[in-house]
């Protein structure tokens, strides 16, 4: 309030001086000034639209000083303040100039430093292992956290050291911990009332996200790891002064190391190239429930440690030693037969056999998420697929015409619908749902 006490603005000077008559525009043309803004809000009354704001103690001086010159004296004097308040504005537009752009100048450093440190916090949390050598914490789960958030969207500038780390993570492991196990009974609560068939392609969409989010963070960990390079040095460069703060800054460094070796083990958890085996193996077509019940949650340590790893020995076991192409798993995933038209439908097929003297013949051929998709949407209503029961294949077929492209076949349109082509059943639980 003192600084708002001590300017004025320019259309309440006539009215403070109590001589809204004998003052020129003149005057004021040696005085500093500056140019103020609307208030905020929707008021736009006069009183509060923008005006030259004034020193008050500058407008006395000057105003005492002018009337004590004559007639001639004042044409003099207000030519020479024109021209030194000219001068003096000139200065006063650069040094604004200067400070504005100082201004934004820090304003983004201070950003991209606060963007550091929320990059290290994320960096930090998805480099954490297990027991196991997988990913400690879920980000689903860690972004419902008060801690994380906090931590996010401080204000704070200073790099986010190994210190920090380790206080913020005591504080995050008993509350991602407790969030974990409530959100863990609220699906068990839910799930508990699911059809058989709609609860085994929950517990494989389980298998799916789990080994995605143990993919993903190979690409997130690449995408983090200039950052903290970048971080790291900027803590050196900041503490190089200090010889504790150099021990600080190698142990930082050395923990950093640590962590990256533990990292390597996740390579090898289940590798990209293993994606389009998994609908096929048979731990992921009949896998072990709990009590034998698709009901029942799995824990996490039987998925990472059991599950998972049985599923990438079968993955490697179809890649390595390829099925018949005279299968349908052979014709998908080693025939490239997968977008022609040698797939048929076996409960088509076995109502028209009985009176159908040509038995080899099928009646309708389809590609593979053709056949797939009439499984499921035309007259049979399949809830959920059985591929070697259900379908049959035709490879000799392919030989006799092209038809790779045929006219109004039909591919996959969006993400569902490319993972149902790819053997998956876990998209049908949106229908299923529904």
């Amino acid at each position: 309030m003192r600084a708002l006490q001590k300017i004025i603005r320019l259309d309440q000077i006539r009215s403070y001086l109590q001589s809204p008559n004998l003052i020129p525009d003149d005057f004021l043309g040696g005085l500093t000034f500056t140019t103020g803004f609307y208030k905020s809000g929707w008021d736009r009354s006069p009183k509060h639209r923008p005006a030259n704001l004034y020193w008050i103690q500058n407008v006395e001086d000057t105003y005492a000083e002018y009337v004590k010159l004559n007639v001639n004296e004042k044409r003099e004097w207000v030519k020479r303040k024109r021209e030194e308040g000219k001068i003096k504005m000139e200065e006063v537009v650069k040094r604004e100039i200067e400070h504005e752009n100082e201004y934004w100048t820090k304003t983004m450093e201070n950003s991209k430093k606060r963007d550091d440190r929320a990059s290290m916090i994320d960096y930090l949390i998805r480099k954490e292992k297990n027991e196991y050598g997988f990913p400690k914490f879920k980000m689903s789960i860690v972004e419902q956290c008060s801690s994380y958030n906090k931590a996010m969207m401080s204000t704070s500038t200073s790099p986010f050291t190994e210190r920090a780390w380790i206080g913020f993570r005591n504080k995050l492991i008993p509350e991602y911990n407790q969030m974990f196990s409530t959100l863990r009974m609220q699906r068990q609560d839910t799930e508990k009332h699911l059809s058989i068939d709609v609860a085994i392609q929950t517990r494989q969409m389980d298998i799916v996200k789990t080994i995605f989010e143990l993919l993903r963070p190979e690409g997130e960990q690449r995408q983090f790891s200039n950052t903290t390079v970048t971080n790291v040095n900027n803590v050196n460069q900041q503490r190089s002064s200090s010889p504790s703060s150099e021990s600080n800054s190698e142990e930082t460094i050395q923990n950093s190391n640590i962590k990256d070796e533990n990292t390597t083990n996740l390579n090898f958890v289940f590798e990209n190239f293993l994606i389009k085996y998994l609908p096929w193996c048979p731990t992921f077509r009949n896998p072990p429930f709990v009590n034998k019940d698709p009901r029942i949650l799995w824990d996490d340590d039987f998925l990472m440690s059991v599950l998972i790893p049985q599923l990438r020995e079968e993955a490697l076991y179809l890649k390595n030693y390829p099925a018949p192409i005279d299968t349908v798993c052979g014709a998908f995933l080693h025939g490239g037969l997968n977008n022609k038209r040698v797939f048929g439908c076996k409960l088509c097929n076995n109502n028209n056999n009985n009176n159908n003297n040509f038995q080899n013949i099928p009646s309708q051929l389809y590609s593979f998420f053709e056949v797939r998709l009439h499984l499921t949407k035309g007259e049979h209503k399949v809830r959920m697929i059985n591929d070697d029961c259900m379908i049959e294949v035709y490879p000799s077929l392919s030989k006799l015409v092209d038809n790779t492209i045929h006219p109004g076949q039909l591919f996959p349109r969006n993400k569902p619908e490319v993972f149902f082509a790819a053997g998956f059943n876990c998209n049908l639980i949106c229908n299923l749902l529904n």
